[in-house]
């Protein structure tokens, strides 16, 4: 149980540094008034992925709710609720009740509309999420971590398309992930 508990700690440091990391040359990047002779690269070299992801109709949800935020992300000036839910219960105890893997759904719901962002399952891993707020341009985070993955997405609300653009970071593909463990 207490290893278990540390390599989640171990997890959630990781992962905090690893936003900082990626939001800082992100920021960087946007707001560099330099230009460049290069063209940029072809976005399968650059390793960015988009998707569009539409609202759903009928949703079927996990189990419990993992965590949720309530803020403006759809520039209709109004909260969203951002949640992560996940195929897990929690015990008498308080301790969640982990399997090897879960299923996971990000879900963003905005009055009787859902858009589900991640539905997937993740073995010997989970998700945490961030908002994030760029002089008023918000985007959701999201980082997947696990023994054997690492991958970091980000979701921006399209109003024209009623649809949020998935762009994949980063995608460490198949590693080994060793986590420190905490005295």
């Amino acid at each position: 149980m207490f290893i278990a508990q540390s390599a989640r700690l171990a997890l959630r440091m990781l992962t905090a540094l690893i936003i900082a990391g990626v939001l800082s040359g992100m920021l960087s990047a946007c707001s560099s008034n330099e230009t460049s002779t290069t063209p940029p690269a072809p976005p399968e070299e650059q390793g960015e992925k988009e998707g569009i992801l539409h609202p759903a109709k009928a949703v079927p949800f996990p189990k419990s709710r993992y965590s949720h935020l309530s803020t403006e992300v759809m520039h209709n000036h109004r909260a969203q609720t951002i949640a992560l839910y996940v195929d897990a219960e929690k015990g008498p105890d308080g301790q969640w009740g982990w399997d090897d893997g879960q299923r996971w759904l990000l879900v963003v719901q905005d009055a009787q509309t859902t858009y589900p962002l991640f539905d997937g399952r993740i073995q010997l891993g989970d998700l945490a999420f961030w908002v994030i707020d760029d002089g008023g341009e918000r985007s959701i985070v999201l980082l997947e971590t696990g023994t054997a993955h690492l991958k970091l997405r980000t979701y921006r609300y399209d109003a024209e398309k009623d649809a949020f653009v998935e762009s994949v970071v980063y995608d460490a593909g198949a590693i080994n992930l060793f986590p420190a463990q905490y005295d």
